[in-house]
């Protein structure tokens, strides 16, 4: 294969040698990466980010660079922002990182053959955290972190989501991989959950956050009461049915049930639509319509993917929340 015409190139093209999985001194480096897939554990790889020129008053960090250089790269060196703060036990200085890549992105052939890079975010330690808060990261309430049970590490700990840094493939071909999961159910929910924090649309905050806790608190209350409703509903979804996610005008949550529900079942449901209509209509002029049911097997997928999924882990049907 011939190398590409250079001045055809995009600018961040030279960054990396062209052509480079496809030359015979470089297979190594490909049948090493074919051991690595998406949920596998690297070490030694540091947090850095871009800073701004002067100081940076999310990091308490300062930088400067010339009018012709890009923004200066800062690389952490363990020590808390803020001052006051003493860390026991560092959680990313032990440089334990987790491939969120998607695995035919990480191999050295098919799509993975133009990404020269994968991204990775770090494992952090949370078994340190109070009994409950270690309880909600497991149960899947906290949106941004995933427990790993392969890590290596001492402790519990989990995938940070928030973070994601670029590491050179070739990191990862000189060192072997720990699998985070120890089955491929564990790594599914895994990329489920990865791919859940970058495709889940934004959405009003009043919808969100107070009425989709509401929501959570009555399924929870339900549950705990031994009500059976919860056990039938497989998820609920919002549909604008008017103005836009970001700056809605009516909207109504789609319950989509395993079962159907009877009357009764959805009394505890009517009730609290009522009370969140009153309050959402006060509060922010916006309507919330009677909620719609609908059996799984026969919502169509144009149905489906209309509607954005509210996050009620409560109902216990599934892990795959974003």
């Amino acid at each position: 294969m011939s190398a590409p015409n250079a001045t055809n190139m995009p600018r961040h093209e030279h960054t990396f040698v062209p052509c480079v999985f496809s030359a015979p001194e470089h297979r190594p480096l490909k049948r090493a990466l074919n051991d690595w897939k998406q949920g596998d554990i690297v070490t030694g790889v540091g947090l850095f980010w871009v800073t701004p020129d002067g100081h940076d008053p999310l990091t308490d960090v300062t930088g400067s660079h010339s009018a012709d250089d890009p923004l200066p790269v800062f690389t952490w060196d363990g020590a808390p922002a803020d001052a006051g703060t003493t860390l026991a036990d560092a959680d990313w200085p032990a440089a334990l990182s987790i491939v969120i890549s998607q695995t035919c992105d990480i191999a050295p052939a098919g799509p993975g053959e133009r990404h020269h890079t994968v991204q990775v975010a770090p494992l952090e330690r949370y078994d340190h955290r109070v009994g409950s808060v270690q309880k909600s990261i497991e149960s899947g309430e906290y949106v941004d972190l995933v427990p790993v049970p392969g890590a290596s590490g001492p402790g519990k700990w989990a995938a940070n989501l928030r973070i994601s840094v670029p590491v050179s493939k070739a990191v990862l071909a000189a060192q072997s991989p720990v699998h985070g999961f120890a089955d491929e159910a564990g790594a599914i929910a895994f990329a489920e959950r990865v791919a859940a924090k970058y495709r889940r649309p934004a959405l009003y905050d009043a919808l969100s956050a107070d009425m989709t806790n509401s929501l959570r608190d009555l399924v929870d209350g339900a549950r705990t009461a031994g009500a059976e409703w919860p056990e039938m509903i497989e998820q609920f979804r919002l549909e604008v049915i008017e103005g836009t996610r970001l700056e809605p005008v009516r909207v109504r949550i789609l319950a989509v049930a395993l079962n159907k529900l009877d009357r009764a079942d959805k009394a505890e449901l009517r009730d609290w639509r009522t009370a969140q209509d009153k309050l959402l209509r006060r509060r922010h002029n916006i309507y919330l319509g009677a909620m719609r049911y609908a059996l799984l097997r026969d919502l169509s997928v144009a149905e489906y993917r209309s509607a954005v999924q509210l996050r009620v882990p409560e109902l216990g049907q599934s892990l795959n929340y974003p």
